[in-house]
């Protein structure tokens, strides 16, 4: 009795299902070290950039999707983001699909703020100009606490 062969096509579709990721991940200039899985990570609406000085980390195109800020596709945009070193992503530019059409492909921006990178800055100089400009914190009295002014310094407070 011969053993029966697997049947070929199934395994075919299993594989091809396998390979077809709704996530592509694309790099932007020098790495920023990756962050843990389920980082914290701000989804911005489209056309809305961050108000923070940042430095665009990647491209994360997603597919099968109708909203990119929407479980199931979010969830997949932070860990993407995460694994980018990234702390906000958002869509820039912000056109909707058709009525007639039930997903689309979002190509979503994704950066890391720059006093949040690590000191080196990547070898990016204006990483280095910001952390260069960045105030010193005050040197307080040992029970005061300290708060930014209108200018975003650090003062003592009394």
């Amino acid at each position: 009795m011969s053993a029966r062969p697997w049947p070929v096509a199934p395994l075919c579709l299993l594989l091809a299902a396998a390979a077809c990721s709704p996530v592509t991940i694309s790099r932007i200039g020098p790495a920023a070290p990756p962050r843990p899985a389920g980082c914290a990570v701000e989804v911005r609406d489209p056309g809305r950039e961050p108000e923070r000085p940042y430095r665009r980390v990647g491209i994360v195109i997603l597919e099968q999707c109708q909203d990119y800020r929407a479980a199931p596709c979010r969830n997949w945009l932070v860990d993407a983001a995460c694994e980018l070193g990234g702390h906000v992503a958002w869509l820039e530019e912000s056109g909707r699909p058709d009525s007639g059409v039930s997903s689309m492909v979002f190509r979503v921006t994704v950066a890391a703020h720059v006093l949040d990178l690590p000191a080196d800055g990547g070898g990016d100089p204006f990483e280095r100009e910001m952390r260069r400009r960045r105030p010193p914190a005050p040197d307080c009295e040992e029970d005061s606490e300290t708060a930014p002014d209108a200018d975003g310094a650090d003062r003592c407070l009394e």
